[in-house]
């Protein structure tokens, strides 16, 4: 079963010998999920959407969708090439993480740690 016919299972952008990268863990449906950021090795921003598949049993399992790119342009045409997350960000959602993408990206280009709100 494909869950997201609208993207292969790896996604590859390439802008001016820089590259970016969706990567997903298994089949997903959106119906819970929230979003990490992260610094990796102080050179590459990572936006990982994390998302809880069965909320309401006990038994919920996580899968996360990581978005792994040098500069948060390239995170943000990541989040837009993936359809059903774009769908589903919230103004709010969307708003929140374009504040903390742009701290990250300073953190990273000031080589300090960074820390999500």
């Amino acid at each position: 079963m494909v869950l997201y016919p609208e993207i292969n299972k790896c996604y590859q952008y390439q802008d001016s010998h820089k590259s970016c990268s969706i990567n997903y863990s298994s089949e997903v449906y959106l119906p819970t999920g929230y979003t990490l950021i992260n610094n990796v090795l102080n050179t590459k921003l990572q936006l990982i959407y994390i998302i809880i598949e069965d909320s309401t049993s006990s038994s919920s399992r996580a899968r996360s969708i990581v978005f792994t790119a040098s500069n948060v342009r390239q995170i943000c045409m990541l989040i837009e090439s993936h359809i059903m997350i774009y769908n589903k960000l919230t103004i709010s959602h969307a708003l929140y993480l374009g504040k903390e993408l742009a701290k990250a990206e300073i953190s990273l280009i000031m080589n300090q740690q960074y820390n999500q709100e």
